[in-house]
C-alpha cells in the first residue's frame, strides 16, 4: 500500500486520455460516500483508473509500431502491410462510431493518437487522430440531448485484425 498512487495522482495520470464528463462521473463515484455500497464502488473505480494508468504507460509512442514501408499510402488496403498486427490498447465509441488506438503521442502533452477510426460509413481508416477532437466529440441523441464520446472500460487490448468490426479489412492479409 505504501507505493499506491493517490486518487489525485491517478486522475492526473489518466486525464489526457479520458473524456472530461466520463472522468467526472468516475471521480463522483469514488467520493460518493452516501452511496450504500460506497467502499466497493470506490475500490472498483480506483481500480479502473489504475488499470488505465498502466495501459497508458505501456502503450507504444507514435511511430514505435510503424507498419512496413510500402508504395501504397493506404495501409489498410496494402497487402504487404502488417498494420493488422498492431495492438489496439484503447477503444472509444459514440453512436455508430469507433476509434481503436494503437499508439499515443510521444510528447508529454497528449495531442494525437494513431489508430483506426470508423465513423460509421463502412470504411475504417488508419491514421492520426487528434486527441483533443476525439475527447470533445459530441452527437445529438434522438432524445434531444448531447452525448460525448466514451472510453470503453471493458476493452481488452487486441490486434486490429482480431477486432470483429475490422476483421474484413484485415482478413485478406491473414488468409
Amino acid at each position: 500500500m505504501l507505493n499506491e498512487p493517490s486518487v489525485s495522482e491517478l486522475v492526473e495520470a489518466v486525464k489526457p486520455f479520458f473524456p472530461e464528463l466520463q472522468l467526472k462521473v468516475v471521480i463522483d463515484h469514488i467520493f460518493d460516500s452516501e452511496h450504500p455500497d460506497w467502499m466497493s464502488t470506490r475500490a472498483h473505480y480506483i481500480g479502473v483508473l489504475q488499470s488505465f494508468k498502466e495501459i497508458f504507460e505501456k502503450m507504444p509512442k507514435t511511430y514505435d509500431t510503424e507498419p512496413e514501408e510500402s508504395e501504397d499510402d493506404d495501409e489498410l488496403d496494402n497487402p504487404t502491410s502488417n498494420a493488422g498486427d498492431a495492438i489496439a490498447y484503447l477503444h472509444y465509441f459514440i453512436g455508430g462510431c469507433d476509434w481503436w488506438i494503437t499508439e499515443r503521442d510521444k510528447e508529454p502533452e497528449q495531442l494525437q493518437f494513431f489508430g483506426v477510426a470508423d465513423l460509421g460509413f463502412g470504411s475504417p481508416e488508419l491514421g492520426y487522430i487528434s486527441t483533443v477532437e476525439l475527447l470533445e466529440t459530441r452527437v445529438q441523441t434522438p432524445f434531444g440531448f448531447m452525448a460525448g464520446v466514451e472510453l470503453d472500460f471493458h476493452w481488452e487490448p487486441k490486434a486490429l485484425k482480431d477486432i470483429p468490426e475490422l476483421k474484413e479489412k484485415f482478413s485478406k492479409y491473414t488468409d
